[in-house]
C-alpha cells in the first residue's frame, strides 16, 4: 500500500508565472485600499507627500480683497437665443410626449414584425409566429397612432398610416 502522505506533500501541478511585470520596480498606492491598514510610519507622522511633476510652487491663496477673476467676459456678446416655436415643434426634448409616443410606436412596429415570424427574435435569432400577439402590438399600435396623429407633421402622419397599412397587410398574409 503506497505512503498517502508522500503524495499529498507532492503538487501534482505547477505554478509559472509568466506576468511580463517586475514587482520590485512597482511603486506602492499612495491611498490605502479599502480594508487594508493604512501605511503611515510607526511614529505616527505621515510623509511629507510632493506633487509628482509640474512645479513645485506653492498653490496660490487669494485675499477676500482679490475677487476679480483672472479671466476677462466678453461685453459684446449676445445671450443665446430662447427657443422658439420650430425649435420646440420640432421635437428636441426627447421627453416630450410625442418623441416618446413615436419611440413607442416604433418598438410596437418591431415587435409585431418579430410576432408575425418576418425578422428573426433579437435575443434568440429565432424566427417564430405569434400571430396574437402581433394582432394586439398592431392593435396598440393603431390606438397610440389615433392619440397622437393630430399631433405629428404631415409626412410623418404619411409614414405612419403606410406603416399601419403594412402591418395590417402583412397580418392577413400570415394568417392564409
Amino acid at each position: 500500500m503506497p505512503d498517502n502522505n508522500n503524495e499529498e506533500k507532492k503538487p501534482k501541478f505547477k505554478i509559472v508565472d509568466r506576468r511580463r511585470i517586475d514587482v520590485d520596480k512597482i511603486e506602492p498606492a499612495s491611498t490605502p485600499v479599502e480594508g487594508e491598514p493604512s501605511s503611515t510610519p510607526e511614529d505616527g507622522k505621515a510623509p511629507d507627500l510632493k506633487a509628482v511633476g509640474g512645479d513645485e510652487k506653492e498653490p496660490e491663496i487669494l485675499d477676500e480683497e482679490q475677487s476679480e477673476p483672472d479671466f476677462k467676459v466678453a461685453e459684446d456678446t449676445e445671450p443665446p437665443p430662447e427657443p422658439s416655436e420650430e425649435t420646440e415643434s420640432a421635437g428636441q426634448d426627447p421627453l416630450e410626449y410625442l418623441n416618446i409616443a413615436l419611440s413607442f410606436l416604433q418598438t410596437l412596429v418591431s415587435v409585431s414584425w418579430v410576432h408575425l415570424g418576418l425578422v428573426p427574435h433579437p435575443q434568440t435569432k429565432l424566427v417564430t409566429k405569434k400571430l396574437e400577439d402581433a394582432k394586439n402590438s398592431i392593435e396598440m399600435f393603431e390606438l397610440i397612432y389615433g392619440n397622437v396623429r393630430d399631433d405629428l407633421p404631415p409626412q410623418l402622419v404619411v409614414e405612419l398610416e403606410r406603416t399601419l397599412q403594412d402591418m395590417k397587410a402583412n397580418y392577413v398574409n400570415q394568417l392564409s
